[in-house]
């Protein structure tokens, strides 16, 4: 009886690690010299998101940025920015973000 609780509990501590995680809603904006990524926060609490910006150019080189930490507000953007710089002009660009509750 003692073992099966003790693995009740271990599953529902470990699992409530992951479940903090929410998804986040990013838009991606690809113009030459340029990638924009936006995050909004679409739900009715603050949130804190973290996540990178990709770009990738004519001649195949990948451009990178990334934010940690960004707090957001209820209906609140925040932006990132990978500039093309000497490498030419960006073909493709993609990014991904991971937000959590601000009150955990």
């Amino acid at each position: 009886m003692k073992l099966k609780a003790l693995a009740f509990i271990c599953l529902f501590s470990a699992s409530s690690a992951f479940a903090q995680w929410i998804p986040a809603h990013v838009s991606v904006n690809v113009r030459p010299g340029i990638i924009t990524a936006q995050v909004m926060n679409p739900y009715f609490y603050p949130i804190i998101c973290s996540g990178q910006v990709f770009g990738r150019t004519y001649t195949g080189q990948v451009a990178t940025a990334s934010f940690f930490n960004q707090f957001l507000f209820q209906g609140g953007y925040s932006f990132a920015y990978v500039q093309a710089g000497y490498f030419g002009q960006f073909v493709n660009g993609w990014a991904n973000a991971h937000c959590r509750p601000a009150h955990y």
